[in-house]
């Protein structure tokens, strides 16, 4: 068996930030010793290897290399201590214990991401403990594992927490770095950390926007490939339905939804022109039209309802820009949302944009759909319809 001690020796002891003097001392040794050791021009007496190992927190296997069976017993062993919850070596109570006992394991395994992320979930969560002092043993763990680690869950889960207890002028530095998965997105990072720090009407706050931020995600969120007539017309419905249940019980489909609901109509109109339904496409229009033209009456500075008091909580938009606006008084943007209200211009415009022999497709919307309506008079007129609505030229076909 080929022993590596002098490799493994001198990897733990960076590892662990110690030179070569400060292990020495620590073992009574001279430093001249630790430096041959590392070069391999010798080894340490047999007896200074459990003091070696202890002093680097590794178990004397790891130091000699031969570890493989024994690791997998100690990791064994390590979840074993943490599932039962007592025993722990170490000092304080039993939370303190439970971070002496996983920060000894993550200095003797500095590649176990489990661990790691495990440490930071114990530094973050149900301690009275100050922080503080523990602030640099958090953020050590918690970027080996966002930065080395390859399961997306376990860097995901160890941002969030990090999130939760860092200070405020460091929060935002933190928040860049998560991803765009919603469980990580800042937003719901945000209402997590509110929460833990039982600011709870933030909390509630912040999770009553990010169901509006949410719903406006998915309802924008289009597929990547040209579907049947029969699909689109499922999908266009169901989001139809989907807006129809935010409407309030005195009202059909809440202001601030309608450029989007009005842009589901039409597609929904491209759809049955696809099938050969041409009656019920005009019909959609017509409606679709009436819709958009009673959301362009609202005064340009209007502020419109988005519905539901018990799902968006009372959070209302502007006619005239993408930003939210908050009970308290203050704006928010998103993207999305701003999405939302594009949703009808562009369906008026590539609807303007068919009549012209140059038009291909859109968005998903094939020309074949329409190649039994583009140039007849009746289909002109709506195509010059949406133009007007649109306030505009149709600018589907400029370069």
């Amino acid at each position: 068996m080929k022993l590596n001690i002098a490799q493994n020796l001198r990897k733990y002891r960076k590892d662990f930030g110690m030179t070569q003097e400060q292990l020495a001392k620590e073992l009574g040794i001279s430093s001249q010793s630790v430096s041959k050791w590392e070069c391999g021009d010798g080894y340490s007496d047999i007896e200074l290897l459990p003091n070696i190992a202890n002093h680097l927190k590794i178990s004397v296997d790891a130091l000699l290399g031969n570890d493989s069976v024994g690791k997998k017993e100690d990791l064994a062993y390590f979840w074993e201590q943490i599932h039962k919850n007592d025993g722990f070596p170490g000092t304080g109570d039993l939370r303190e214990q439970r971070v002496q006992f996983a920060e000894a394991y993550w200095r003797k395994y500095p590649d176990e991401y489990r661990i790691a992320a495990h440490l930071v979930q114990e530094l973050s969560f149900g301690s009275s403990r100050n922080l503080e002092e523990y602030r640099p043993l958090l953020y050590g763990a918690a970027e080996k594992v966002i930065e080395e680690c390859p399961d997306p869950l376990l860097r995901g889960n160890t941002l969030k927490n990090v999130c939760c207890v860092c200070p405020d002028d460091e929060l935002d530095r933190w928040l860049s770095r998560c991803t765009y998965d919603y469980k990580t997105c800042r937003f719901e990072v945000l209402e997590q950390r509110y929460w833990e720090n039982s600011q709870h009407d933030k909390a509630l706050e912040q999770h009553l926007l990010n169901n509006l931020k949410l719903a406006c995600h998915t309802l924008v969120r289009e597929i990547q490939v040209v579907l049947p007539p029969e699909p689109v017309i499922a999908q266009q419905k169901e989001r139809r339905r989907l807006i129809e249940s935010f409407a309030e019980a005195d009202e059909n489909v809440p202001q601030g939804w309608l450029p989007f609901y009005a842009g589901c109509g039409i597609r929904m109109a491209a759809a049955y022109f696809g099938k050969g339904d041409e009656e019920e496409a005009y019909a959609l229009l017509d409606r679709s039209f009436e819709e958009y033209a009673a959301w362009r009456a609202f005064p340009e500075d209007a502020v419109l309802d988005l519905g539901r008091h018990d799902l968006f909580g009372g959070i209302r938009t502007y006619r005239n820009s993408w930003f939210f606006l908050l009970p308290d008084g203050t704006k928010e943007n998103d993207l999305s949302y701003l999405n939302i209200l594009h949703y009808a211009n562009s369906s008026l415009d590539f609807l303007a944009s068919v009549p012209n022999p140059d038009w291909r497709s859109y968005e998903g919307i094939p020309i074949a759909w329409f190649k039994n309506v583009a140039q007849t008079s009746r289909f002109r007129e709506y195509a010059a319809r949406a133009e007007t609505l649109l306030g505009r030229p149709s600018t589907v076909l400029r370069k």
